[in-house]
């Protein structure tokens, strides 16, 4: 009886320790699972969006499937421009489709104003304009490797592991790595055989990734891709019944070039930009050389090609690359050499809007032009002092918007969260 007692009392005290073992085991992979699900609270790593929001970030989707690749619609109807550090094509040729300037002024403190430059393409219906595309240059965001913001991420054994990655490394996982392992975010015998097929070493990774995903991606993020050829990542931020709303990522030089496009959607006549956009993208920094070029092109152009939509996109490019000082006169003969086009009305118009907020004047000589804009009611001869009353409310009205900046980073993280309503829903709209 007592020899049974004892084996007893053994077989129990293993049982135990094995019970105690398994538990020890499936530690990690729990903790694993908490991360996935946005549930994980804790003083050493916090990732608690929710499961929600946390299945968003997981891995990559191909979220638009329609792609359309014609090298004689490039080469016919598109040129290259360089819109400050970017090339980038334009419709400068095309029988229906126009292009348009598109020219933002951030605001958020003195050193941070500036002015970012993209363009439109509109397409002409009777009096009016019907957007087709539309290219922001966002801005720059400073990218690290941020392992101090967890003490997680210290540990020796953790950082050791993600530092032997390397940044390039990280840059492409950040946007390539499926995180949920290809098993549904649920916990169970059969998504643990899965987990344990990867050392723990690659789930801390992983946890990593989600964090910088949740660091560096809009937060109203739906899917994203990434294009291995040159690095660029692209994130879908809104999609509508028409039109498809993404921002574009690229790394130099430890910032993140960052670009918004809303693109029409299954429209073959711009649908070829958005995969030329992603797979030629590459930023540099313009230097005179790229000025001269662009200004002897514009003058080795015929007089008509000139006051055309070709000899614009010149004049616009040369603009984009102007220093501070020299963008006020240039601004002001390039208004008025157009005006000498009688149909240049659409490339005109925000460039009449730009110089109504940036210099208080339109520097038209039309006297025939009005501000399109309801908003300032203004006309060729209003009154200086109702101009500029309208212009203070406009001013006070974007500087409210966009607060006050403190870094480049905070004025980007705004404009990513709050100014993605840039990229408004304009499913029927028609603008002018």
């Amino acid at each position: 009886m007592k020899k049974w007692i004892i084996i007893i009392s053994v077989l129990i005290v293993l049982l135990v320790a094995a019970f105690g073992a398994w538990k020890l085991l499936l530690m990690p992979y729990r903790l694993y699972f908490k991360v996935l699900s946005g549930e994980m609270t804790h003083e050493y790593l916090t990732l608690d969006m929710g499961k929600k929001e946390s299945a968003k970030f997981l891995k990559p989707s191909n979220y638009y499937s329609f792609h359309f690749n014609d090298p004689e619609i490039r080469k016919t109807f598109w040129a290259e421009f360089r819109l400050q550090n970017i090339s980038i094509l334009m419709p400068s040729r095309h029988p229906y489709l126009r292009p348009q300037p598109y020219l933002v002024t951030r605001l958020g403190g003195r050193r941070l104003r500036r002015t970012l430059f993209g363009f439109k393409v509109v397409k002409a219906i009777d009096d009016k304009f019907k957007e087709y595309l539309k290219y922001e240059a966002v801005g720059q965001k400073s990218f690290s490797l941020r392992l101090n913001d967890q003490k997680f991420f210290k540990l020796p054994i953790i950082k050791k592991y993600i530092l032997s990655k390397g940044e390039t490394q990280i840059w492409q996982d950040m946007f390539t790595r499926d995180l949920s392992l290809n098993s549904e975010v649920e916990f169970d015998v059969n998504s643990l055989a899965l987990y344990m097929k990867y050392s723990l070493q690659e789930l801390a990774y992983n946890a990593y990734l989600l964090h910088l995903r949740r660091y560096y991606f809009p937060k109203r993020s739906y899917g994203f891709e990434f294009n291995k050829k040159n690095g660029a990542g692209r994130i879908l931020i809104g999609q509508t019944k028409s039109f498809i709303k993404e921002v574009y990522y690229k790394l130099n030089s430890g910032r993140i070039n960052i670009f918004g496009l809303s693109s029409r959607k299954n429209d073959e006549s711009v649908a070829f930009f958005r995969d030329d956009f992603f797979n030629r993208i590459e930023t540099k920094d313009f230097s005179f050389e790229d000025k001269t070029n662009t200004y002897l092109n514009f003058k080795n152009l015929s007089r008509d090609e000139q006051l055309s939509s070709k000899g614009y996109c010149n004049l616009y490019s040369d603009f984009t690359m102007l220093n501070r000082g020299e963008e006020e006169d240039f601004l002001k003969k390039m208004i008025q050499f157009i005006e000498r086009d009688p149909d240049s009305y659409y490339f005109l118009e925000p460039l009449y809007k730009y110089a109504l907020v940036r210099y208080k004047r339109t520097f038209s000589l039309s006297s025939q032009f009005v501000v399109p804009d309801e908003m300032l009611k203004l006309r060729r001869n209003i009154d200086i002092e109702l101009e500029e009353e309208a212009q203070k409310l406009r001013e006070q009205k974007l500087v409210e918007a966009a607060k006050e900046f403190e870094t480049d980073d905070e004025q980007v993280d705004y404009y990513l969260e709050v100014g993605k309503d840039d990229f408004e829903d304009i499913e029927d709209e028609m603008s002018l």
